[in-house]
């Protein structure tokens, strides 16, 4: 009985260590896999956002879209079109 006195406070104090380790672990573990899903929470809703917006620059990018807007903002067709062409007159300097 008195072989094991001196091994009992060790041991003890080991298993305690040893759980209390395991919750300490337990409880990062459980942390991390929270914030991880609303990480991927995160990105699922700002994909969607980033979709949502790709439609709408698409949809404003459209010719048809473009000339409603030229209209409402004043703008009219050109009854003709001309181009400038003079070979002896420089507009702009070359290189």
């Amino acid at each position: 009985m008195t072989s094991i006195k001196p091994f009992f406070l060790p041991v003890t104090l080991l298993i305690f260590i040893l759980t209390l380790t395991n919750i300490v672990v337990s409880s990062s573990y459980t942390t991390t896999g929270e914030k991880l899903k609303t990480l991927e929470q995160q990105k699922q809703q700002l994909s969607e956002h980033n979709r949502v917006l790709q439609q709408h620059i698409l949809s404003f990018s459209s010719l048809g879209y473009l000339q409603k807007q030229a209209q409402t903002e004043g703008f009219i067709p050109p009854e003709s079109a001309f181009s400038l062409s003079y070979p002896s007159v420089t507009v702009a300097l070359s290189e």
